[in-house]
């Protein structure tokens, strides 16, 4: 997957991931909880790759199902980068075909 679609002006939301994310990560004491809105994009991703004939799910399945999640977490912070549905669409139409 290209990874250069995950850059903004600011930077990119992989070093966002990398920093704010794992900081926020290590001072929660709480086990991660599974949760509808979890099972839903992690559903939705592998119906996405059995539809387009892959035997697993890729970064850009789950992020794609992420984007129609729009009242989560995830969702703002792939906004607030700039990360669009239709633009990982296409790249990933470039990248198979």
């Amino acid at each position: 997957y290209s990874w250069y679609l995950l850059r903004d002006s600011s930077g990119t939301i992989l070093n966002y991931i990398e920093t704010e994310l794992d900081d926020f990560i290590s001072d929660t004491k709480e086990k991660p909880k599974k949760t509808i809105s979890i099972e839903r994009v992690f559903n939705r991703a592998l119906a996405q790759a059995l539809f387009s004939g892959k035997r697993s799910i890729d970064t850009i399945d789950l992020l794609l199902s992420i984007l129609y999640e729009s009242e989560t977490p995830s969702f703002y912070i792939c906004k607030k980068f700039g990360l669009q549905r239709e633009t990982l669409i296409h790249a990933e139409m470039n990248e198979n075909y």
